[in-house]
């Protein structure tokens, strides 16, 4: 891998290398970086498989609401649970940069297709000071490596 000067400068470093262990083991430098690097690397392959690497690029580096990000996953050759697991796991792993960061303790709370339907739909984060906060509210981005 090559090392790019400046914050993303293309992929960001975080980025690249989870998109370099995507399509392989994900590479030991990647690991150290990463809290959960097969949840990013999950991700990047749904965002390529469904736009192409220079939109995945642009919506990580850039940012992208947590919705746009589920209409992903729904849309990737995923499950229905594993688009929810990997919704809930992009939140709390770190390696996203979470707007708004919440202060208080919050919850996932999975919106389902219809009554008794166990295909999610959409999600929202309920916090106790701060109340709900619909998918479309929330915005997650990959960090460059030197943040």
């Amino acid at each position: 891998m090559t090392h790019r000067s400046g914050p993303c400068q293309d992929w960001s470093s975080r980025a690249e290398s989870a998109c370099v262990g995507a399509g392989a083991a994900i590479n030991d430098w990647a690991m150290a970086r990463l809290n959960d690097p097969e949840t990013v690397a999950a991700i990047i392959r749904a965002l390529r498989h469904v736009h192409g690497d220079d939109i995945a690029r642009f919506m990580l580096t850039n940012g992208t609401t947590l919705a746009a990000l589920l209409d992903v996953l729904l849309h990737a050759p995923l499950k229905n649970t594993e688009a929810a697991k990997l919704i809930s796991r992009a939140l709390r792993s770190g390696d996203f940069v979470v707007t708004p960061a919440f202060a208080s303790p919050s919850h996932l709370t999975y919106i389902f297709d219809r009554p008794g339907s166990l295909r999610v739909v959409d999600v929202a984060v309920v916090t106790m000071s701060e109340g709900t906060f619909s998918s479309a509210d929330i915005r997650l981005r990959l960090p460059p490596g030197d943040e």
